[in-house]
């Protein structure tokens, strides 16, 4: 994103100009987080923050009434992580969810945290409404107080009241405090990232067979769909599949075969009801493929052991598979042993069986046959993995959502996690924007497309476009009129900039190399000077990666922030930021003499370092236009302490690089 103006202004006092590479600068760095900050002990302050909050949330000295009070009446993104967190407390009610689908309608498919257990659930709870109140602050702080009259100046360095409110944010979704209280999984490419899922799906899991068909039907009646999947791209249905699997072969393993039965009809009625509702057998679902094959033994042993989805492993390996393919890895092995045990369990794990193959007698959804994916409410589509990844087709109906929504940042973090952690699992750049697609049908949320600009487009504008939606739809009726109208007179005034539209990553031709561009911005409010000195260095990177990549040069497109996202409403953008720096085939960088110290450049390193996406990015030295290639797997520095012209931006990053989150350079046991 946009790095913000460089001018004499800008400068921090006593801080040293510091150029190279994340190599050089991570040693070193102001605004780093390997051990202080402006002569701060970071590392030190961190933990400390973080034990005392682990502390205050661990500490039973609360009103208990008083607490339960708040978790039952919250709404909102505050509220919808409060109702996942009691989820996990069985006595709580149905209606409490009727409730909050009355209130929250919004939210009601939102994907969310969940907490890691029974005994955590509380001191979940109290510390995902904690964080809210810390974002509040910080926000309030980088708006220059509570009333945002007084706005903190570009570049004001992290000092005092506003340091200690971002580092408590830090550590609050530190890498410990997930740990403690938030389901999170190893994910492959991620590494450790949090599991988020719809209420929906969480009920299948942790109320399957206590108060399951009431929980389920409470929240199915208040218009959750069955069809929005988890951030492993598992629908409800395969959470039910997955639950039960678990829950057969502990107790088959330890001997406690009493409920086997009861357990067997319940997952069968929640199955039922979710067919009722709209579920697609059809439905494919995503696995790792040869990502999980490349894996060794001992990686694939770590990764996803976790509750009920360490059961999902068996599927990992698949490039796709239905909630069918589910049932025969998992339970089918079960089936033989259950029966011997408790014959009732047996027949309920047919009937089972029945319904997730043809779906409900008599026409029910997923019913009839037909190919997987080939339609459906809500159905996934045909994902091809191949290196050509054809991408997505017959992705049935999309789920309504509201596109006007700007949310919250405690909401925005699941959104991000729920869409990174299934675009990772493509392969390539290519199969990740064939999951992109298909995700645009699947999200709760608008998930904004992915946009890019041509060299083509570039040479007809003779400048870097400005893109908006606003001045999109202008310019294109302005030219239509033009079109219509009589030849202007001689002395009319001078055209005006042609009209500008990004192309759309669905429209590309096959064999295209997409480039994610990080840079500085030159100008106030625009990335080039009265030069065009960013242009030609756009020009450059284009002809670097064609020979790079051996292709035409038209078949390069950039993903350039000023020229794809709209910049009178760039926050659906931003919050999509990691998405699209993970659907790029190469990364290229500007070296600029702050490029290091600035927060947003530095944001977009750390989510391509973290994401995988390459073992390689390239550097463009302006002087001279010359090109060095550098590994990918540096670590670079905490994007949350870098510079900012706008400070308020700060919640954003504080958020953005503790959902995956960011481990300390030089603490490798934190």
């Amino acid at each position: 994103m946009g790095c913000g103006a460089s001018h004499p202004a800008d400068t921090v006092l006593g801080e040293p100009t510091r150029q190279g590479t994340a190599d050089t600068v991570n040693a070193g760095m102001v605004h780093g987080s390997r051990g202080s900050y402006a002569g701060i002990p970071l590392l030190e302050m961190y933990r400390d923050v973080e034990e005392k909050l682990l502390k205050q949330a661990h500490d039973r000295n609360y009103d208990k009434a008083a607490l339960n009070t708040k978790l039952l009446e919250a709404q909102g993104a505050p509220g919808l992580q409060a109702k996942s967190a009691l989820l996990q407390v069985y006595r709580t009610q149905a209606d409490v969810y009727t409730d909050f689908a009355a209130k929250s309608p919004l939210y009601i498919n939102m994907p969310t945290v969940c907490a890691a257990g029974p005994g955590n659930a509380i001191p979940g709870s109290l510390m995902l409404g904690k964080a809210a109140e810390l974002e509040a602050e910080v926000d309030a702080l980088g708006r220059g107080g509570a009333d945002g009259q007084s706005p903190v100046p570009p570049n004001t360095p992290l000092l005092g009241e506003h340091l200690t409110a971002v580092m408590k944010l830090k550590a609050m979704w530190g890498r410990k405090l997930l740990q403690i209280t938030l389901t999170v999984y190893t994910h492959p490419v991620l590494g450790r990232v949090a599991l988020v899922q719809p209420l929906l799906l969480t009920a299948c899991v942790q109320r399957l067979f206590a108060e399951g068909e009431e929980i389920v039907t409470a929240l199915l009646e208040g218009g959750a769909s069955p069809n929005v999947r988890n951030s492993l791209n598992m629908t409800a249905l395969m959470m039910v599949v997955a639950a039960l699997a678990k829950r057969l072969a502990g107790a088959l393993d330890n001997g406690y075969n009493d409920d086997l039965t009861a357990d067997a009809a319940k997952a069968t009625a929640v199955a039922r009801l979710l067919l009722a509702a709209g579920a697609d057998v059809r439905a494919w679902m995503l696995g790792f493929g040869r990502t999980w094959s490349a894996m060794s033994e001992r990686e694939q042993e770590v990764a996803l052991n976790f509750g009920s989805i360490q059961a999902t492993r068996a599927v990992l390996h698949l490039d796709r598979y239905t909630v069918r393919d589910g049932y025969d890895l998992l339970l089918r092995p079960l089936r033989e042993r259950a029966e011997a045990v408790s014959p009732g369990a047996g027949a309920h794990l047919d009937q089972l069986e029945q319904l997730l193959t043809h779906g409900l007698p008599g026409g029910g959804s997923g019913a009839g046959g037909g190919e997987p994916g080939a339609g459906g409410a809500g159905g996934a589509g045909v994902l091809e993995r191949s290196d050509s990844a054809r991408g997505a087709a017959g992705c049935g109906t999309s789920l309504a959502v509201n596109k006007d929504v700007t949310w919250p940042w405690v909401q925005a973090m699941s959104n991000i996690t729920w869409a990174v952690s299934q675009v990772a699992m493509g392969s390539d750049a290519a199969a990740r924007r064939a999951i992109l697609r298909a995700l645009q049908t699947q999200a709760p949320f608008a998930l904004p497309p992915m946009s890019v600009v041509s060299v083509a487009q570039l040479r007809q504008q003779g400048r870097i476009p400005r893109f908006s939606r606003v001045d999109s739809a202008k310019d294109m009726h302005d030219a239509a009129e033009t079109a219509a109208a009589p030849a202007a007179a001689a002395d009319a005034p001078p055209p005006q900039p042609l009209p500008f539209e990004p192309l759309q990553v669905d429209e590309l031709p096959p064999g295209c190399v997409v480039v994610f561009v990080s840079h500085r911005w030159l100008g106030r409010g625009c990335p080039d000077d009265d030069k065009g000195t960013k242009l030609k260095q756009v020009y450059a990177i284009a002809d670097h990666v064609a020979k790079h990549r051996r292709v035409p040069a038209d078949k390069v497109y950039l993903w350039l922030d000023y020229s794809v996202v709209d910049q009178d409403n760039p926050m659906p953008g931003v919050q999509a930021l990691p998405v699209y720096i993970a659907c790029c085939d190469e990364f290229v960088y500007v070296h600029h003499d702050e490029y290091w110290e600035r927060a947003w450049c530095l944001t977009e390193q750390f989510m391509h370092w973290k994401l995988g996406t390459g073992e390689s990015k390239h550097r463009l030295d302006p002087t001279g236009l010359a090109f060095t290639t550098e590994s990918s797997r540096v670590q670079p520095p905490d994007p949350t302490y870098g510079k900012l012209a706008v400070e308020a931006d700060r919640i954003a990053l504080a958020s953005m690089t503790s959902i995956m989150p960011y481990t300390l350079p030089g603490d490798e046991d934190y």
